[in-house]
């Protein structure tokens, strides 16, 4: 329930508010440190329950990674 709650509301929030389209850089840094924070959440969480990473994940965008977490998770 964890994972899919802290997803949820990330989704919520990555779609509601502008990350890199910010004009202040401040706002925008620390909007850059949240979505980080919660990618390296997703990605400990995943780990603890034994659901592995893609390989190619890493290289991709955050949006694109949660993505492929979710399907792992929920599929």
């Amino acid at each position: 329930n964890y994972l899919y709650e802290l997803v949820r509301l990330f989704n919520s929030f990555y779609q509601n508010i502008s990350v890199l389209g910010e004009p202040n850089e401040e706002l925008k840094s620390l909007r850059l440190l949240l979505c980080k924070a919660v990618a390296n959440n997703l990605a400990l969480a995943s780990s603890l329950l034994g659901i592995s990473m893609p390989e190619g994940c890493k290289k991709k965008s955050l949006r694109r990674a949660i993505l492929i977490i979710l399907v792992n998770l929920f599929y």
